[in-house]
């Protein structure tokens, strides 16, 4: 058993870290991307969320205006992006905020996970399972209609538009 446990164990986690530790696991865990994985099986990945600045957002906002009003390009649905930022933004900031505490926590279990180890019969790793659950709650921001989702994939949309723009002249439309 492993001697880095110092804490009550049950019966059954006993039982569990007593047996054979699974080759091939490859522990990546940093600070903004966490992989728990080996040839067969994925067993933890996430990513830290990541707060965009307000400030981008506007200035995105911006260049893009400016660039379609140059080049004489319609921009659809861009008053819907002005308004999910200036009325969701605090929303979004929050939630990112209370994923990056999650994501920490997560952290500090994967950490405890590695010196544990993954043994043979994983599914009665009782931290193992307990981990995943939180990976679990973690992943719902990538959900098309978790408000994180929403801003990434605008941030995104809004980067590649003005791209686009700085890089054809051909387009006449851009929908967002």
């Amino acid at each position: 058993m492993c001697d880095v446990l110092q804490y009550a164990l049950s019966d059954m986690d006993r039982e569990y870290l007593s047996r054979q530790l699974l080759e091939g696991m490859v522990y990546r865990i940093s600070r903004d991307k966490i992989s728990i994985e080996n040839a067969n099986t994925i067993f933890i990945s996430c990513e830290r969320p990541v707060l965009y600045p307000r400030s981008e957002f506007n200035s995105m906002l911006k260049t893009l205006r400016e660039l379609a009003k140059n080049k004489g390009v319609r921009i659809k649905n861009i008053s819907s992006v002005f308004k999910l930022v200036k009325e969701s933004w605090d929303i979004y900031k929050s939630e990112v905020y209370r994923n990056m505490a999650l994501y920490d926590e997560i952290y500090q279990d994967c950490e405890l996970l590695k010196k544990r180890g993954i043994h043979w019969g994983c599914s009665d790793d009782i931290w193992l399972n307990t981990v995943s659950q939180k990976v679990n709650t973690l992943n719902v921001i990538h959900h098309r209609c978790h408000i994180i989702s929403q801003f990434t994939y605008m941030y995104y949309r809004l980067k590649n538009s003005i791209q686009i723009l700085r890089e054809s002249d051909s387009v006449t439309l851009i929908t967002l």
